[in-house]
C-alpha cells in the first residue's frame, strides 16, 4: 500500500512534527519512555512487558487515510499468522470519537491489533507526514527500520523476525513540516533540493530594484527585481556581462503600444551550477513564453536590441500592465511589503505569491514527502503540481493529460540508451495566469524539453504510445 498525500487539487493537508527534539533514526535505542508509553496506551493487548524484549511494528495513520482502514482486516490477518513473535500496533493522533463515526460511516470493524489513539508522544519520536508510516523495532530495542505501508508482508516480518538483513528501503522525511496549500519552493529546506527554478510577478510595490547574478553551492542564476521589460530584455541579450547602464545596447522598437515595455515585472531563475553559463539561454525562452514580443539583434552596426510585436498568436498573451492610468500610478507609490528578504527566493518573502504571472520549479525527490499529483486552480492562477513522481510519470501527464495522467503500462516505446533516469523521482510545479489554464500541458512539455534531453512524442494511430528517445543534437 503506498504512502498517501490526503487532497492535490487544491486544499491539500499539512502536518508538522515537533521543533528541538532530536528525532529517532535507524540504528538508535528506543527510550524507555516509549515503551513505558505503550503500556499506557496500548492496554487492549496487555502489559508493556508484552513489547519490551520483542520484536514491533509501529503503524502509523490517519482518517484521511481510507485506505489505511480498508486494510486493517488484512493486518489482522498478518497479526494472526506470525503469531507472538511480533507485535503489530496500529498508532493514530486521532481520537476514540472521531474513529468510532468514521469507521461506523464507512461500516468498518475495528481491529483487534494493539490500538492506540490521541498519540502525542511518538510522533514527535517519529515524524512523519504520509502514511502509513512503519517503524520496525527488534528484540534488543533498537529501530532495524522506517518503511512505507507496503513493506508490511507476511514474507518481510518473517525475514525480520530471523534477524535477516534486507533491503526494505528507507521512508524517514527530511522534512518536519510540508504545506502543499502553499508553493513548493515555499516550504523550508526544500530550496535545498531545487534543479531548476523560474518566476515572473509583476511590480512589488515599495522593495527596492535590484538586479545581478547569484551564485552558491547549489545552483546559479539571475534575480532582476521591480525592472522595467525593456531591462529584462537587455539582461537577456546583452552580449556583456555588466548589468549596469553600460552594458546595455541601444534599442530600437516596432511596437504599437510600449507601456508594456515600461511597466516593472521582477524575475528569478536558478539553475544546476553546471548550468550557469546558459542563463541567458534559459531567460530569453521564458521572456519569449511570457510576452507578445519578437527579440533579435542587429548584425550590422553597433548591436542593438529589435523589438516588434509578435505576428502569431503569443504562446501565452498580452499580460496587463499594472500602470495605466493616474490611478495606478498613485497605488504604485504605496509600498506593500513591510519587510523583504534579499537572501531568499522571491517567491518565500510574504506576499510575493499574490504577484504571481508565472512560476516553475523543478526539484529532486524531497524523501519522506508522499508522492501525487493533480491540477491547482485558484484565484491567482492555474498550473499543475507533481511530488515526488517519477520522471517518466511527468512525462505521461505532459502528453497524456490528466487524471488519467497515464498512457496504459505497455503504451511506452523507449528508445533511450540508459532507462534509470526516467525513474528517478523528481517533483514539479508550474502556475499559470488564470485565462491560460487549459495551457498547462504546453507549458510543462516546454519545460521538460529544456530541463532533459529526451524527445518525447505520443503515436496518434492505433493504440496511443508514449515515444521517448534520447536528443540528437
Amino acid at each position: 500500500m503506498k504512502r498517501i498525500i490526503v487532497v492535490l487539487i487544491s486544499s491539500l493537508a499539512f502536518f508538522t512534527a515537533s521543533q528541538g527534539q532530536r528525532h529517532l533514526d535507524v540504528g538508535d535505542a528506543v527510550p524507555e519512555e516509549v515503551f513505558t508509553y505503550l503500556k499506557k496506551k496500548a492496554g487492549n493487548v496487555g502489559s508493556g512487558s508484552d513489547f519490551k524484549g520483542k520484536n514491533l511494528i509501529l503503524n502509523f495513520w490517519n482518517l484521511y487515510c481510507y485506505s489505511c482502514m480498508m486494510n486493517m482486516p488484512e493486518d489482522d490477518k498478518i497479526q494472526d499468522r506470525i503469531g507472538d513473535s511480533l507485535k503489530l500496533i496500529m498508532i493514530t493522533s486521532n481520537n476514540p470519537e472521531e474513529i468510532n463515526k468514521s469507521f461506523k460511516k464507512h461500516k468498518l470493524v475495528i481491529p483487534k491489533l494493539a490500538f492506540i489513539t490521541s498519540d502525542t508522544l511518538l510522533k514527535r519520536h517519529f515524524p512523519y507526514i504520509g502514511v502509513p508510516y512503519l517503524i520496525w523495532i527488534d528484540k534488543s530495542g533498537k529501530i532495524s527500520h522506517m518503511t512505507d505501508g507496503d513493506k508490511l508482508t507476511v514474507e518481510n516480518i518473517r525475514a525480520f523476525v530471523k534477524g535477516e538483513k534486507r533491503d526494505m528501503g528507507y521512508a524517514k522525511t527530511e522534512f518536519e513540516s510540508f504545506n502543499s496549500n502553499i508553493h513548493l519552493v515555499q516550504n523550508a529546506r526544500v530550496p535545498d533540493y531545487l534543479l531548476y527554478f523560474s518566476i515572473l510577478t509583476t511590480e512589488l510595490k515599495g522593495v527596492n530594484p535590484r538586479v545581478g547574478q547569484r551564485f552558491d553551492s547549489s545552483g546559479a542564476g539571475v534575480l532582476a527585481r521591480n525592472q522595467r521589460l525593456i531591462d529584462l530584455y537587455q539582461y537577456a541579450y546583452s552580449n556583456r556581462t555588466a548589468f549596469a547602464d553600460n552594458g546595455k545596447m541601444d534599442v530600437q522598437l516596432f511596437v504599437r503600444d510600449s507601456s508594456q515595455l515600461n511597466t516593472l515585472y521582477s524575475y528569478e531563475l536558478k539553475l544546476p551550477i553546471e548550468k550557469r553559463r546558459d542563463w541567458q539561454i534559459f531567460m530569453r525562452e521564458d521572456l519569449q513564453r511570457y510576452f507578445p514580443f519578437e527579440i533579435s539583434v542587429s548584425l550590422s552596426g553597433p548591436q542593438k536590441l529589435l523589438i516588434s510585436d509578435r505576428v502569431e498568436k503569443p504562446v501565452v498573451g498580452n499580460m496587463k500592465s499594472v500602470v495605466s492610468d493616474k490611478t495606478a500610478d498613485k497605488i504604485t507609490v504605496k509600498p506593500e511589503f513591510k519587510t523583504f528578504d534579499d537572501k531568499v527566493h522571491l517567491i518565500r518573502n510574504r506576499g510575493v505569491s499574490d504577484h504571481l504571472v508565472y512560476f516553475s520549479t523543478l526539484t529532486k525527490n524531497l524523501k519522506g514527502i508522499p508522492a501525487g499529483m493533480g491540477r491547482q486552480t485558484d484565484s491567482y492562477g492555474a498550473g499543475f503540481l507533481v511530488i515526488n513522481g517519477r520522471l517518466i510519470d511527468i512525462f505521461r501527464c505532459a502528453y497524456g493529460g490528466f487524471p488519467a495522467c497515464r498512457f496504459d503500462d505497455d503504451g511506452f516505446k523507449l528508445l533511450v540508451q540508459d532507462t534509470s533516469l526516467l525513474y528517478k523521482i523528481f517533483s514539479y510545479e508550474l502556475k499559470l495566469p488564470i485565462e491560460k489554464k487549459e495551457d498547462w500541458q504546453t507549458f510543462m512539455r516546454e519545460d521538460l524539453h529544456r530541463y532533459f534531453r529526451f524527445d518525447v512524442s505520443a503515436t496518434v494511430v492505433g493504440k496511443p504510445k508514449l515515444v521517448i528517445s534520447n536528443r540528437t543534437e
